[in-house]
């Protein structure tokens, strides 16, 4: 897990350096993967942990799996709109 997540943060801070202006969906990748690394080597040790994520396969699947895909497209819907360009280059519209 440990040098999955290290491999991850070397690609985004790699791409972040290969054009800074507009990396800093990467950085944001990046604290996401130092913020998950850290939680699975802090909470994931805590005792308490075990029987609190074993709760989770006591929820119905088919409801969790309608979650994840109502967050997935609200989230992909937010990428597309916050990456649209404001209005069309001049030069497309000439024919």
């Amino acid at each position: 897990m440990a040098g999955g997540n290290l491999i991850a943060l070397a690609v985004t801070l790699y791409l972040y350096r290969q054009a800074p202006r507009h990396g800093r969906p990467f950085l944001i990748a990046a604290g996401f993967i130092v913020a998950q690394e850290i939680t699975f080597e802090t909470l994931g040790r805590i005792p308490a942990w075990a029987p609190i994520f074993a709760s989770v396969s006591y929820v119905n699947l088919p409801f969790l799996l309608l979650l994840t895909g109502i967050a997935s497209v609200g989230i992909a819907w937010h990428g597309w709109v916050a990456g649209a360009r404001p209005v069309a280059p001049k030069a497309a519209l000439v024919v």
